[in-house]
């Protein structure tokens, strides 16, 4: 998918997802599944630029996982812009088995969103807009 969103905003939104997830993952769930909530700041020699959240609820036998994303402070006099993402699925023998997955991010008053259905771990409709 081509975007015409400014580069700037792109990379800014996705490294303070990926610093989130990256950063999230020492986290540790049991076996028995359980709930994790974790709140980001992301700054820059103290001045933030932006915050996010990563949220996931695993049961026995299901599993939602959402993480969400903005610019802040001084970043937003540049651009602005947010991004959520969440997945949905089952839990089977310790295994996480995605059966929805949705994306939205809008950056300068652009919005991109993508979704997908997903059976065994192949995507079975898919929708991205604008295209």
């Amino acid at each position: 998918m081509i975007s015409r969103r400014p580069a700037g905003c792109t990379i800014v939104l996705g490294v303070a997802l990926a610093l989130m997830i990256g950063d999230a993952g020492t986290a540790r769930l049991n076996a028995q599944g359980g709930r994790l909530d974790a709140h980001y700041s992301v700054t820059l020699g103290g001045v933030p630029f932006g915050r996010g959240a990563w949220q996931i609820d695993i049961r026995e036998d299901q599993f939602t996982a959402t993480v969400s994303g903005a610019t802040a402070g001084l970043m937003r006099m540049f651009t602005s812009g947010h991004a959520t993402s969440a997945a949905r699925g089952t839990v089977s023998h310790g295994q996480l088995f995605a059966s929805s997955y949705a994306s939205t991010i809008i950056a300068d008053k652009r919005q991109d969103e993508v979704r997908m259905a997903l059976s065994n771990g192949t995507v079975k409709d898919y929708l991205a807009d604008p295209p």
